[in-house]
């Protein structure tokens, strides 16, 4: 004797390209949260200033539910290889290119 199980979606939900749009309340939560984030779109921050992006984005992890600490834990991530990244430029010092000298060397079984 065999047993059939048919699944059915629920009547009142929809999919598909004739779902009707998101609500317009939830849009407008990563607008809001983009806002939080302008100074993302500075490629060349000061030090001081992604030490200070770092100080806000602490308080974001302590502060807010579980849920919300996602992004400014990435954030926090992130900024910390910024700084480590400046300070190891910084101490590597002025750095040498050496192209032109591998042109005009021959190269020797490679």
């Amino acid at each position: 004797m065999k047993q059939t199980i048919r699944l059915e979606a629920a009547p009142d939900v929809k999919y598909g390209p004739h779902a009707p749009p998101a609500a317009a309340s939830l849009l407008t939560s990563p607008a809001r949260m983009n806002a939080q984030y302008s100074w993302t779109l500075n490629i060349y921050p000061r030090v001081s200033e992604v030490c200070e992006y770092l100080r806000r984005e602490l308080t974001k992890v302590s502060g807010e539910a579980v849920e919300a600490r996602f992004e400014p834990a990435n954030n926090v991530f992130m900024l910390c290889c910024a700084i480590a990244d400046t300070a190891n430029d910084y101490m590597l010092g002025a750095s040498y290119d050496f192209s032109r000298a591998a042109i005009a060397l021959p190269r020797r079984g490679l």
